[in-house]
């Protein structure tokens, strides 16, 4: 890593810098398939259930993740995560989990994801990014559960990153359920298809 962990910190955004860079990086980061529009997000963000966290080197911004959850679960849905272009490999995607991973502990959350499986996807092109996507989030320390989601014809496998909450693959299926009934949409929700997970 280039940069000093003694000079990087992980800040919680206002919802002002939070919709900035939502609208002017995330374009750029993620297909436009996968990107809600401004006026639902803010809504959220107003509301308290979606947030952003940047990762900043000094004042300035390296990378960036935007989460959700509802009151009191002990799950937070990581929904983006990147690092802005000029800073890619150089270790700053595992700092940044690394420190969600301490700021979520201290709120008693436990980080869940979920990411495209490789058999779903269309092209070559896209396979290689899931399991690139994978692959890091397996060296970041996260593990597969039992639980999967489908949206719009695609499966996606959902992950977690343990922590002391230690939280079994039943309990994370269900507070995944609160999470999208809270913040997702009925439009979005109602193709969000989740199979039984095991205790």
């Amino acid at each position: 890593m280039t940069g000093d962990r003694n000079h990087m910190k992980l800040q919680k955004l206002s919802s002002i810098d939070a919709l900035l860079i939502y609208q002017t990086h995330l374009p750029r980061d993620f297909h436009s398939n996968e990107i809600r529009p401004l006026n639902e997000v803010a809504l959220l963000v107003e509301s308290g259930l979606y947030y952003g966290y940047g990762l900043y080197e000094k004042d300035e911004l390296v990378g960036y993740a935007f989460a959700c959850s509802v009151p009191n679960s002990p799950c937070v849905l990581l929904d983006f995560c990147a690092i802005r272009p000029i800073y890619r490999a150089n270790g700053y995607g595992t700092l940044l989990i690394q420190l969600l991973r301490e700021a979520f502990l201290e709120l008693n959350q436990e980080i869940v994801i979920e990411v495209e499986s490789p058999s779903s996807a269309f092209t070559d092109v896209e396979q290689h990014l899931s399991q690139r996507r994978i692959a890091f989030y397996l060296r970041c320390g996260m593990v597969h559960t039992k639980v999967r989601t489908a949206l719009q014809g695609r499966e996606y496998l959902v992950m977690h990153l343990p922590n002391e909450l230690h939280l079994s693959d039943a309990q994370i299926q269900s507070e995944l359920c609160h999470i999208y009934a809270a913040v997702f949409y009925e439009d979005v929700y109602g193709h969000r298809l989740l199979e039984p997970a095991g205790t």
